[in-house]
């Protein structure tokens, strides 16, 4: 499935991205890795790369998705949304973390991001 995500940081500048991620519901929480991909060219040092989730610190079903760049992932995650989804389903807003380093045009820091409603056009 894929989602339109906007990040907004805490000086109001945001982005768009689009995030694939279509793992089963009961594959295990380090399961299979999805693919995002920047819609704002030249913000960001990175255009695309690979999404894992992380279990949430303190819940059993509840997990974050970390965004990794393609070219530099031994480097780490550049970007964190917390608490993207649970067991049930994927959440349509939330918080997370841009890491400075894989930042051009915008402020990295703390997050907030939301699923852009893209409309029906079937």
């Amino acid at each position: 499935m894929s989602r339109m995500i906007r990040i907004e940081n805490l000086s109001h500048q945001s982005f768009n991205l689009m995030i694939d991620w279509s793992a089963p519901r009961f594959y295990g929480w380090s399961g299979p890795r999805g693919k995002w991909r920047t819609l704002s060219q030249g913000v960001i040092a990175y255009n695309l790369g690979y999404t894992e989730r992380e279990n949430s610190a303190g819940t059993l079903s509840t997990y974050h998705l970390l965004l990794y760049a393609r070219d530099d992932a031994a480097n780490g995650w550049i970007l964190r949304l917390n608490d993207y989804g649970d067991f049930w389903s994927d959440n349509d807003a939330g918080e997370g973390l841009l890491v400075e380093s894989a930042t051009i045009a915008f402020k990295g820091d703390y997050i907030k991001w939301e699923v852009v409603k893209m409309p029906d056009v079937s």
